[in-house]
């Protein structure tokens, strides 16, 4: 896979709807409360959106296959959240997001990402293994 057949940039007002769709996702809102009435206002979406440094990769045909978000940025340290659209799942493009996310917080003089993952999701701590990152446990427990 060829880094240079993608492209990455600043989400702007014409990803409102890429980052609704991630957002619909089953999957994806298992995880966050907060969707629902934010999905739907598009203004308050897009405030929403530019509370972080949050960043869409583009493919050669200028499709969105994913994007992340650059989050807590103290001290050289930053949390980070990584997305693939659901059309791009299963196409071993995390590596392409992964080279952008790493690209993006270096130009910002982070040099420690720390990516909070359920358990079960697999796919992502393989790939965040796979890129170097190590295992830390954290319990949590819903009361």
């Amino acid at each position: 896979m060829d880094k240079s057949d993608y492209n990455c940039r600043r989400t702007i007002k014409e990803d409102l709807s890429f980052w609704r769709e991630v957002y619909s996702d089953p999957i994806v809102k298992k995880y966050f409360a907060l969707w629902g009435e934010a999905l739907t206002n598009s203004k308050e979406f897009w405030e929403y959106l530019n509370l972080c440094n949050r960043y869409v990769v583009i493919n050669s045909q200028n499709e969105i296959i994913g994007g992340f978000t650059i989050y807590n940025k103290k001290n050289k340290k930053a949390e980070f959240g990584i997305v693939l659209h659901p059309n791009f799942k299963n196409k071993k493009l995390g590596s392409v997001l992964m080279f952008y996310l790493e690209s993006t917080a270096k130009s910002f003089g982070i040099k420690n990402l720390k990516a909070e993952v359920y358990e079960e999701n697999l796919a992502c701590l393989t790939l965040l293994k796979k890129h170097g990152f190590k295992d830390i446990i954290f319990l949590e427990k819903n009361i």
